[in-house]
């Protein structure tokens, strides 16, 4: 597969001008027998078609514009703690703040914070005025997504998101099991380290945090070859894709539609032509299509 060598920050100014146009809403909550995960937009979001050279290259005529996506980030309540998936954009974009004071809760109240890659769109929200938003909040950033990051010039831009937390942050190996019970698995591709969270639940089910698994699932559920220009190893990117999408559990995306949430495991059809069905996860007490 082909891709560009274009810069992250680019990449990212090719989102229509309706990335960043605010919900009003944007707040779901999903009471789990054990805990609760809530979704909180902090930017709708549409992604173009032209991100998907792949597809284009391969002669696959795609008939949309463009996806319906999201900048989701996930509160999760558990143990009477209150614990965050990634931290969306900078202030000037996102609205994290806004999102956790209107589910009523304050940033001293974070005492974790897992951070699936290093992207802007996923640490962005961590500042509030050039400050640390989370006094009390300890990252959970992998080592090798950590070691990666330093020896990328394109994303060096990111580092003021993080110093403020410096002296807070937890580099953790893979499989190692973290605060709340969630345990990291590598998914590179996107990035080198990019991580994905399993939480295993009371029911035997679990809850999985897939960061940036797929950008528009309208595309890459049936079609799992297909890679954004994001993507910065695409064939490790697909492999990874295919194989989180297999799990059986609620997947919690980054930028899955709000609500943010689908069921894995909904297999159309499997090796070597995989195929999955996006099949958006039932939100409480409202009629589902």
């Amino acid at each position: 597969m082909k891709t560009g060598t274009i810069g992250t920050a680019a990449l990212l100014a090719m989102l229509t001008v309706s990335a960043f146009a605010e919900n009003a809403d944007g707040i779901q909550s999903f009471p789990l027998r054990d805990c609760e995960v809530v979704c909180l937009q902090d930017t709708s979001a549409s992604m173009p078609q032209g991100l998907f050279a792949d597809a284009e290259a391969s002669g696959f005529r795609q008939t949309d514009d463009s996806y319906e996506a999201s900048v989701n980030v996930f509160l999760i309540r558990k143990e009477g703690k209150a614990m965050l998936v990634d931290a969306g954009n900078d202030p000037s974009r996102g609205s994290l703040r806004e999102k956790l004071q209107k589910a009523g809760i304050r940033p001293a109240d974070i005492s974790n914070i897992f951070i699936t890659h290093l992207h802007p769109d996923h640490v962005g929200g961590l500042l509030w005025e050039g400050k640390a938003l989370f006094p009390n909040a300890t990252l959970h950033i992998a080592r090798e997504e950590l070691e990666a990051w330093k020896k990328d010039n394109g994303r060096s831009g990111l580092a003021k998101y993080l110093s403020p937390y410096s002296q807070r942050t937890h580099a953790f190996e893979y499989e190692k099991a973290l605060p709340g019970g969630l345990i990291p698995l590598k998914r590179g591709g996107h990035t080198p380290g990019h991580t994905i969270f399993r939480l295993p639940l009371a029911e035997g089910n679990e809850a999985i945090f897939v960061g940036d698994i797929a950008h528009a699932v309208a595309l890459q559920f049936p079609y799992p070859t297909f890679c954004a220009r994001f993507d910065k190893a695409p064939q490790e990117a697909v492999a990874s894709r295919i194989q989180t999408l297999q799990m059986d559990g609620i997947l919690f995306g980054a930028h899955f539609p709000f609500p943010g949430a689908a069921q894995g495991g909904a297999v159309l059809s499997s090796a070597p032509r995989w195929s999955f069905d996006y099949r958006r996860y039932p939100v409480p007490n409202q009629k589902n299509d």
